[in-house]
């Protein structure tokens, strides 16, 4: 199914289109994603498309036109847990490696820009990567709370990141 020249001329996407449509009327769409993850084509849905049209906006504009909105949701929502994932990294990595702040908050901002990502989740992901900066090897509740609270006092330099953001 993957020759060029099929691919090319966008009978593949044609075929699994209507294979799609047809199995969905049956089936749900984590019964699709189910049988697409044993074919290991589930990441490579964009292979089907002609190159010249592999990007996430035409497997959006493509599907959405045949009907098919819950694979297109499906695929926006991997692609932001993605985009998350990646920033996480990222983050993680700089703070690690203690990072002048100014990078990393340009850091923060040229992800947010490039990946669309709500503030809120950017919140959760700041929190979540200096918390997990923290060695947490307090042996009593006390010494956890005290490193707690060290944290948040170090976080509050990294508050110049949200502030900044």
């Amino acid at each position: 199914m993957l020759k060029d020249n099929l691919v090319g001329k966008g009978l593949v996407l044609s075929f699994i289109t209507d294979f799609f449509k047809e199995y969905l009327i049956d089936n749900s769409l984590d019964d699709l994603i189910s049988i697409l993850k044993r074919g290991k084509v589930e990441d490579n849905l964009l292979e089907f498309f002609p190159s010249t049209k592999r990007t996430d906006e035409s497997f959006s504009e493509h599907f959405t036109k045949e009907g098919l909105l819950a694979l297109v949701e499906y695929n926006e929502k991997k692609i932001f847990d993605v985009k998350l994932k990646e920033m996480k990294s990222a983050l993680t990595t700089q703070i690690t490696e203690e990072t002048d702040m100014s990078e990393v908050i340009e850091t923060v901002k040229q992800r947010v820009k490039d990946a669309k990502l709500p503030d809120v989740e950017v919140v959760r992901i700041l929190w979540d990567v200096i918390m997990d900066a923290v060695q947490w090897s307090g042996k009593n509740q006390q010494q956890n709370v005290l490193q707690f609270f060290n944290c948040i006092k170090s976080s509050i330099l990294y508050g110049g990141l949200v502030k900044e953001l």
